[in-house]
């Protein structure tokens, strides 16, 4: 750059003005060498701020407090019931706002019957820090009181105001220490309680915010968190029910976000089930529900954690969701059996109190005046025969897991009555042959049943008394296409493998 002495020079700096929420950039000039004769004066650095001026708007959850049973009937801030309501507020964060110049709260509101004259409604600010209602307006600041416009018999009118919040927001960032740590504020519409109308209407609440200092790294990070295992009890389990640090790894997100508050959202499928939904603890991960007694079913439970960090500039407040199951099994359930004369391959879905095979099978030992409807039950190489003393048996405890031969007298029916098993335990196969049981309740089509060992070919062949299933031939010639309860299965694999019985 060429200057003679006390020329004044320009350089240009060229700004691109975006919507980008970006907060102030600096620009540091400093001239740090001359050549001949000329020689640098006092002033040889500058410092030029490019102050952001970019509006922050914020979208609040909207929530009401209600009298008299009031009942919320959407989302856009729309209360509807025959009693009146007292507040209508909405809540927002003001987490990572520093040096706040400018605040502009835009909304509608409305009401459906407003007597004459027009009713007024006081509008002021409390600060929430995350409670879920407004409790105590009075602890708030009132800034205005505002005129709601007349109605007519025809329905609703709605006014826009525009309000200017800039102090009372410019303080409230001022009361806090920690700016991490401050939660929720709550720009608040009372009404009078007396004579008001059947329904006050808040609509398209924006918070306009322009600061000078919005930090550029800061945008909520998604809460996570780790979901504990599938529930299963059985509908004689009376009571609630507690596991203890159930949801592990809970986390706000970095360490910038510890402060936040942190809350399940849970959903089920089947709510008919529990006397009491499941929750679980935002700050420690416990569970709790109570199934209603006797009850038996199984219910999906959806679950999401959310932070109250907010989602303006392109946050997330919300996990990813996660789901479980809570299986709730029969105390005592029949299992009815229909076989024919001879040999048959039978296995249990219920698990009796006593399971030896003379309790199990005693609805066909010593019938029709003491003779044997049952004449042998084989498992490997291990033998029942009712008409021996139990000293001389070698099969004296039957399994949930294991399929066997009986041998009768007959095509006959009978009934075993016991636990249902639970469905989701696993069954550990040997390279060969493996003599299996089918403990659910219902039929299930054979390829999503086995899904785990034929998914990966690991399977061979399935047999049960007079059909088969081959994995290397069309589906059409196999005559073996569901596995059904009370039957017993023989399974050829390749290695051994542990899978799972697939319910669904």
């Amino acid at each position: 750059m060429g200057a003679s002495d006390g020329d004044t020079q320009s350089i240009v700096v060229r700004i691109i003005d975006d919507s980008v929420i970006e907060g102030n950039e600096t620009i540091r000039l400093k001239l740090t060498s001359t050549e001949g004769t000329a020689v640098l004066g006092d002033q040889i650095d500058h410092e030029m701020i490019i102050t952001d001026n970019e509006f922050v708007t914020l979208l609040p959850r909207i929530r009401f407090s209600v009298r008299n049973g009031a009942s919320i009937i959407n989302q856009t801030g729309v209360i509807t019931d025959s009693e009146w309501v007292d507040e209508t507020f909405a809540e927002f964060s003001l987490i990572g706002l520093l040096n706040i110049t400018k605040a502009i709260f835009h909304f509608d509101i409305g009401a459906t019957i407003t007597p004459s004259p027009p009713k007024q409604v006081d509008f002021g600010i409390y600060i929430g820090n995350g409670k879920k209602d407004v409790s105590d307006f009075g602890s708030g600041t009132k800034i205005e009181t505002l005129t709601l416009p007349q109605f007519s018999d025809r329905g609703p009118t709605h006014e826009s105001f525009s309000i200017d919040v800039t102090n009372h927001i410019r303080n409230l960032v001022l009361q806090s220490v920690d700016y991490v740590g401050f939660r929720f504020f709550n720009l608040v519409l009372v009404s009078d309680p007396t004579g008001f109308g059947h329904q006050l209407v808040l609509r398209n609440p924006v918070l306009d915010i322009l600061t000078t200092n919005l930090p550029k790294f800061f945008v909520n990070e998604r809460p996570t968190f780790i979901k504990g295992p599938d529930q299963t009890i059985w509908d004689d389990d009376f009571g609630i029910q507690s596991i203890a640090n159930w949801a592990t790894n809970i986390s706000a997100g970095p360490r910038s976000e510890t402060a936040q508050f942190l809350n399940f959202l849970i959903s089920t499928d089947n709510d008919g089930l529990f006397r009491q939904i499941p929750t679980i603890s935002g700050a420690t991960g416990d569970l709790q529900y109570e199934p209603v007694p006797s009850v038996n079913g199984i219910a999906t439970v959806s679950i999401l954690l959310m932070d109250n960090g907010g989602t303006y500039n392109l946050g997330a407040d919300t996990s990813q969701e996660q789901s479980f199951m809570i299986r709730i099994l029969a105390s005592s359930l029949p299992q009815k059996f229909s076989v024919n004369c001879g040999w048959n391959l039978i296995s249990l879905n219920v698990h009796p109190v006593d399971m030896s095979p003379r309790s199990v099978f005693s609805d066909i030992i010593g019938v029709n005046g003491g003779s044997n409807i049952l004449q042998k039950v084989v498992a490997s190489m291990e033998n029942f025969d009712p008409a021996l003393p139990d000293e001389l048996n070698t099969l004296t405890t039957l399994e949930d897991q294991v399929s066997y031969w009986i041998k009768v007298i007959g095509k006959t029916t009978f009934s075993v009555l016991g636990r249902q098993i639970q469905p989701d335990k696993h069954i550990s196969l040997k390279a060969g042959w493996n003599n299996i049981g089918y403990f659910l309740q219902t039929s299930k089509d054979i390829r999503l049943t086995l899904a785990d060992i034929i998914d990966n070919t690991n399977v061979e062949k399935v047999i049960s008394n007079y059909d088969t299933f081959n994995l290397d031939i069309d589906d059409s010639l196999n005559s073996l296409k569901q596995l059904k309860p009370g039957a017993g299965y023989w399974i050829k694999v390749k290695e051994d493998q542990s899978f799972q019985l697939h319910e669904f």
